[in-house]
């Protein structure tokens, strides 16, 4: 009876223990709970005292500066590797998140860790190395030293890079005179510029094109004449998609051109829970795309949207 007692307790005084120490490192009661809930009380005990900067990656709610104070709070190293290690991921995670970066130079990398850890830069370049070699890190060779990278990040530029290079090879030439687009211009009452007709053409010459300006400068113009010309040139409208990242932008693009358009994620056909339609496996039909906002893509939905195209 007594064994009995004691089974049924013990698991009552592990979660009393392991909710004494969690607070007694600064952690609320809300994400303590969540801590236990997802470790355990044993293992939430044994995290926070031997991988405390694992809650960045597990607990929603716990970032790199709360994880810091956990860890300095159990008695970890000011300048002990795995503080460096975790910071360094960190300003990479947010220099992408917030400012849109894909890498780091080295010189950058070393000063934003340092000034956030308060150490001297010359220990933080000491661990890059491992890091890299522990696959943590990737780097290239950039203008002014190395450039480093999230895996993940890499990945999904090297991704998009090669996705683009194989559109801009594969794509037939189409082309395209003055005097067809002074025709398009005379039935339409469009009325093009020297470089929107440069961009035009350039449209049908190659598999990939990049139209860029400022609002009313003309691109909308542009993308109603590469559609007038595509319908001369035998484009069904099966054979063209009109795409944006938001369902706004879709219905401008859609409004100013007479055509139909859709969000990307509708064209890519994603729906919650489950793969997208397209993808490398089962590529998009479409001959022409037109992707209106394309500034507005982060890098991951633009490898998978080009990665999907044929």
């Amino acid at each position: 009876a007594e064994e009995a007692h004691k089974r049924v307790l013990e698991p009552h005084r592990l979660d009393r223990d392991a909710i004494i120490l969690l607070t007694g490192l600064g952690i609320g009661p809300g994400t303590t709970h969540k801590i236990i809930d997802k470790y355990g009380s044993v293992g939430a005990m044994d995290i926070v005292k031997t991988r405390p900067y694992q809650l960045v990656r597990d607990i929603d709610g716990i970032g790199f500066l709360k994880a810091d104070d956990i860890a300095l709070s159990a008695g970890f190293a000011r300048d002990g590797e795995p503080r460096i290690h975790a910071a360094v991921l960190h300003v990479l995670e947010n220099s992408a998140d917030t400012e849109g970066h894909c890498c780091l130079p080295e010189k950058m990398l070393l000063a934003a860790a340092a000034k956030l850890l308060g150490l001297a830069a010359q220990l933080i370049q000491n661990q890059l190395p491992s890091m890299r070699e522990a696959g943590d890190l990737i780097s290239e060779c950039g203008n002014d030293g190395d450039d480093w990278f999230l895996p993940s990040i890499h990945r999904k530029e090297r991704l998009l890079a090669g996705g683009l290079l194989r559109l801009a090879g594969n794509a037939p030439m189409i082309p395209v005179s003055d005097r067809e687009i002074t025709l398009v211009e005379a039935l339409s009452g469009i009325r093009l510029d020297q470089t929107q007709r440069d961009a035009v053409r350039l449209a049908f010459c190659g598999g990939v094109s990049v139209i860029s300006g400022g609002p009313g400068t003309g691109k909308t113009t542009i993308a109603k004449t590469i559609l007038l010309l595509a319908s001369r040139h035998g484009f069904e409208k099966q054979d063209i998609t009109l795409c944006a990242p938001t369902g706004k932008a879709a219905k401008r693009l859609s409004e100013a051109t007479g055509h139909d358009a859709s969000t990307i994620h509708r064209m890519l056909g994603v729906r919650i829970g489950e793969d997208a339609e397209y993808g490398p496996h089962n590529r998009h039909g479409s001959k022409l795309c037109i992707v209106d906002e394309s500034s507005m893509l982060d890098l991951r939905l633009a490898a998978q949207f080009i990665d999907a195209l044929k």
